[in-house]
């Protein structure tokens, strides 16, 4: 979940950073493709890479460590999928808010560590002190990691999760809205 997410995030950032410093973004943007079509295939491309990326990982973790894959692997993809599209449009905003891939790669870092350690990736939410725990509670990665264990570990179903669901979706509804048009603006100038 956690390597997922990160590669939706920053790895996105970083391809257009890349493309934008070579300058093939702008040779890009001057062909006849749709700009839409531009981001949507490098989002997808990313989707795709991370959710192999998760599979792989998975796999591994149950090869090498015997654990037992317990949830459902339709509702885990769901929870994979929500999660990465908020951090693609993340990674994305950042990316266009930044002129170099050296600058978005520190702002990336910057949102995504406090992020690491705040989630409950690491430890338990409730070992935390409470105003610490209070925040971890705005933060998107908090409730894929917490939907992820209860699929995962628990078997829990798409009810028992679907609150986690609902803010996953919401996260990435409104960072893809600020991002896109905020890298659109930014492609013009």
């Amino acid at each position: 979940m956690l390597l997922s997410m990160m590669a939706g995030l920053t790895a996105l950032g970083s391809a257009l950073s890349r493309e934008k410093e070579e300058g093939t973004i702008t040779a890009v943007m001057l062909s006849p493709i749709r700009t839409g079509s531009f981001l949507s295939g490098k989002m997808l491309s990313q989707l795709v890479r991370s959710l192999i990326q998760a599979g792989v990982v998975i796999i591994l973790v149950i090869l090498l460590f015997h654990m037992s894959f317990r949830g459902n692997i339709l509702l885990t993809a769901l929870i994979l999928i929500l999660g990465i599209f908020g951090f693609l449009g993340l990674g994305l905003l950042v990316t266009a808010l930044t002129k170099d891939q050296e600058t978005s790669q520190l702002l990336l870092n910057l949102v995504f560590f406090p992020m690491l350690f705040l989630s409950g990736v690491l430890y338990p939410l409730q070992e935390l002190p409470k105003f610490i725990a209070d925040i971890a509670r705005f933060l998107p990665l908090t409730y894929g990691v917490s939907a992820f264990r209860q699929v995962i570990v628990f078997n829990a179903s798409i009810s028992a999760v679907w609150p986690s669901l609902l803010i996953l979706f919401l996260f990435g509804a409104v960072s893809l809205s600020i991002a896109v048009p905020v890298f659109l603006i930014k492609k013009g100038n």
